[in-house]
């Protein structure tokens, strides 16, 4: 039977191919024979879904999946742009079909026996149906190139981007090739710590619970943001390996792992299961990336790095590791003369199949002619005994936020100068107030230092005191410093839109000013003094009395002391 719709070649890969071609694992499940022709559903008119009579070869029925959303009509790029959040896009390339009994997958995408594909829409990565989870890998089955930013997961959806494409990898069960059983999943992948953009990777093979809970999601959410806190940089949790070295496998993974053996001395391509075993191939691994990474000149690095590279080519041989399903206990540990392709084993009939790199295939048994020389001269483990200094993380914060009243849109915690106030997010002000025991009807000033870091982890560069009888933005006078604009401000109202008045201010990064504001209200007048810069402006606020004061930032962090307050 030919899939294609009609007879064209094209070369790809330096040979031959079919402009339509099909997987030759096809799918076959109750007595009919599933297969897709293509390569993406926006070149030569798409992907073809097939039926197929297994005995006869009759085409029981074909769907074309296209450039076209099946509901609109629209061009699918164009109409999932308004559902999608980020440049996460519909699945559209080919792929190994798989099948859990309930719907075929293709990737990530659900399609029914008939062809029909159900929720195209890609959505929120946290939601990991589990009855919908199953094998998958964002950049094929096939890929074996062990790029950055893939690796298969036992999961329900991912998403890509730079910021994206490791979240689905700390809330399922990841790995460069996985391989499951009825109740769990066995891989060879990252570190929960190497998760993150990264110049680093360290691996561990694993047994993990298949199902993961939304408990756990949740979980692993909000360490994030404790993580970030514990470093001078934006998202550290996104970028910094070593950041996340110091938080436990809780915080950094929702999988409920059973066993792990970190950082073997093996690099895995090909993964099986048997029986009680779990077996694991490829080649011998040399170093720890954490040494390479930090003494890259070092001669007995480069030396190791070398060793590495000639190891991948395969001309340090293979190993073949047999470890137990249970806990992970190494069984025995045999040398190959040669490394598998990637997901180059299989097991049947009491018997292990190695397809390798060199074009063989190996047939491995017990009572085979000529046994394996076992690996006794290798450590099993390949680890630096360097350690890492904890000092790299910022201590934890303390929160002040039950100082206040009010606290809006932003974070208090404690600094050296009395209170750190951060924005949640940038775009974002914040302001914490504190009710006055006394409203003030008449004169009064208001006296704190005000100090703003060079390193706001992406947030601006701004601090505010502020003052209102209501404790709302937009009834609030705001007095304060703008050190990237380097002046001095009144804005009342909100910081977009307020009316505000301005002068020219020369102040470094980390400089502890001395922040007065006297305000007049009988004489509806406001004067802001910063060092010998001072700005006056006319009260136009409706306000009778201040009854709230405290600090604002415009998206930003900033640290001040408590406010003096002083009527006469």
């Amino acid at each position: 039977f030919r899939a294609a719709p009609v007879d064209r070649r094209i070369m790809a890969w330096e040979q031959l191919e079919s402009a339509w071609p099909v997987h030759g694992s096809v799918l076959v499940h109750d007595g009919v024979i599933y297969c897709t022709a293509g390569r993406l559903m926006f070149l030569d008119g798409g992907i073809r879904f097939l039926k197929l009579d297994p005995e006869t070869g009759r085409l029981l029925g074909e769907v074309i999946m296209d450039d076209k959303d099946p509901e609109t009509g629209e061009e699918i790029h164009l109409a999932y742009l308004k559902r999608t959040p980020g440049n996460t896009m519909p699945v559209a390339l080919n792929d190994v079909l798989s099948c859990d009994g309930r719907f075929i997958w293709l990737r990530s995408q659900k399609i029914d026996f008939d062809g029909k594909r159900l929720e195209i829409e890609v959505k929120d990565v946290r939601e990991q149906t589990p009855e919908d989870c199953h094998l998958f890998c964002q950049a094929g089955l096939l890929d074996d190139s062990y790029f950055f930013r893939t690796y298969w997961t036992y999961g329900r959806r991912m998403i890509g981007g730079y910021g994206g494409w490791l979240r689905a990898g700390r809330l399922v069960p990841s790995g460069r090739i996985l391989c499951v059983d009825d109740t769990h999943v066995y891989g060879f992948g990252r570190k929960p710590e190497f998760m993150v953009n990264s110049s680093v990777i360290q691996y561990e093979i694993f047994c993990a619970d298949k199902a993961v809970t939304q408990e756990a999601i949740d979980r692993v959410t909000q360490a994030s943001r404790a993580i970030n806190r514990r470093s001078p940089r934006r998202n550290g949790d996104s970028s910094d390996w070593l950041l996340r070295h110091f938080f436990s496998r809780k915080n950094l993974s929702a999988v409920n792992v059973t066993w792990v053996k970190e950082q073997p001395a093996v690099i895995a391509r090909a993964l099986a299961l048997s029986g009680d075993a779990v077996l694991l191939a490829g080649p011998p691994n040399f170093i720890d990336e954490r040494q390479a990474y930090r003494l890259p000149d070092d001669p007995d690095v480069l030396a190791k790095l070398q060793r590495q590279d000639e190891a991948f080519q395969g001309r340090h041989g293979g190993e073949l590791w047999v470890l137990a399903k249970a806990d992970g206990t190494l069984r025995a540990r045999y040398a190959l003369d040669t490394v598998p392709v990637f997901d180059g084993m299989a097991v049947a009939g009491g018997r292990v199949y190695v397809s390798t790199v060199d074009g063989r295939v190996l047939c491995l048994s017990g009572p085979g002619r000529t046994a394996l020389k076992k690996v006794t001269d290798r450590p099993v483990h390949v680890v630096w005994d360097q350690p890492e200094d904890p000092s790299y993380l910022l201590p934890p914060e303390k929160p002040k936020n039950d100082d206040f009243d009010r606290v809006i849109r932003c974070r208090v915690v404690e600094c050296r100068l009395g209170y750190r106030v951060i924005a949640q997010s940038p775009r974002r002000p914040g302001i914490a107030l504190k009710r006055l025991k006394k409203p003030v009807t008449g004169r009064v000033t208001f006296q704190a230092r005000v100090s703003v870091p060079k390193d706001t982890r992406g947030l601006l560069h701004n601090g505010f005191l502020v003052f209102g009888e209501v404790a709302k933005d937009e009834q609030l006078v705001k007095c304060g410093v703008r050190l990237q604009a380097k002046n001095v401000s009144i804005v009342q109202g909100a910081f977009q839109g307020g009316k505000s008045r301005s002068a020219g201010l020369q102040a470094q990064y980390g400089q502890v000013l001395d922040l007065l504001v006297t305000v007049d209200l009988p004489k509806r007048q406001i004067v802001c003094t910063v060092g010998d810069v001072t700005v006056k402006a006319p009260l136009q606020l409706p306000m009778d009395q201040i009854r709230f004061v405290g600090y604002a930032v415009d998206s930003a962090l900033a640290d001040f002391t408590p406010i003096q307050v002083q009527t006469p």
